[in-house]
């Protein structure tokens, strides 16, 4: 891999994830750096501004104070002998600019986040990106990161077996650079209505599951197979487990064939439990 897109927020992102998350990606992958940092101030043009000097004024000292802070990062990666470019998006929505400029086919673009949900404008560039997404928030990693492969094999077509391929693919991937692990992780959910098939239901997922590692020639790679609707299950299997990276699917067709984010995936983009890997088929 040749080039590391970086969404980076002017002024908020933590210097632990700069430090020992996307220098240590870098160096795990053979990358270059491009950072994006987002500079774009929609407050700027707010009205409690109530003259043209105290706009001026404020976008002069938000540009210096954006300014400075990208003096430091840049400072960091040369000392840590980094490749890197820096780009500042002033004047736009990063979706924006990522669309006019998107990463290279088969790169991983990488959003640091700075809060426990992502904001609409991430949410459009994961729409809108079709690389694998690697989402960042304030999260340690430890030296061998745990990570996990959510896929859903129980299908009619071969739409989701091409995406949950993708899914451990990349998972499998990012683990090995980063000298960690991935597990296969399938929640099956049996309302109470069914409970009298509960055995039978569990045993065609099982079946399914290990079709799936037979057919990719993931033999190598364990799975569990955990009790629950995905959104809660999941969200206490990575807690339980101390996962750092969980990886799923990103992308569904939906009304009028629109890409939406499927809805176990946006339930965690409203609550992070830990950093997420999103991967189209």
């Amino acid at each position: 891999m040749a080039d590391l897109t970086v969404v980076l927020p002017a002024l908020n992102t933590p210097w632990d994830i700069v430090d020992l998350k996307l220098v240590r990606l870098a160096d795990a992958l053979g990358a270059t750096l491009n950072l994006v940092v987002q500079a774009h101030s929609p407050a700027l043009n707010r009205s409690y501004f109530f003259s043209n000097r105290s706009t001026i004024d404020a976008e002069s000292q938000f540009r210096e104070a954006v300014s400075s802070w990208c003096k430091t990062l840049s400072q960091k990666l040369t000392d840590a002998g980094q490749s890197y470019t820096l780009n500042i998006v002033w004047e736009r929505e990063v979706s924006k600019y990522l669309k006019s400029s998107p990463p290279n086919t088969g790169d991983m673009l990488v959003l640091v986040n700075t809060s426990s949900h992502l904001d609409q404008d991430f949410h459009t560039v994961i729409r809108q990106i079709r690389n694998p997404i690697l989402v960042l928030y304030d999260q340690h990693w430890s030296s061998a990161v745990s990570m996990a492969a959510a896929v859903d094999p129980v299908h009619e077509d071969d739409v989701p077996m091409a995406r949950d391929t993708a899914v451990l693919v990349w998972a499998s991937h990012l683990a090995e650079a980063l000298s960690g692990s991935v597990q296969l992780v399938h929640s099956c959910f049996v309302p109470a209505y069914l409970a009298d098939f509960r055995k039978d239901i569990l045993a065609h997922h099982h079946a399914n599951i290990r079709d799936f590692i037979a057919d990719g020639d993931f033999a190598a790679v364990d799975y569990i197979l955990i009790n629950g609707d995905p959104s809660v299950a999941l969200r206490t299997y990575v807690k339980e487990n101390h996962i750092a990276v969980l990886a799923l699917g990103s992308i569904v067709r939906g009304l009028f064939d629109r890409p939406t984010i499927g809805s176990t995936t946006e339930s965690f983009l409203s609550n992070l439990p830990c950093d997420l890997l999103l991967v189209h088929s």
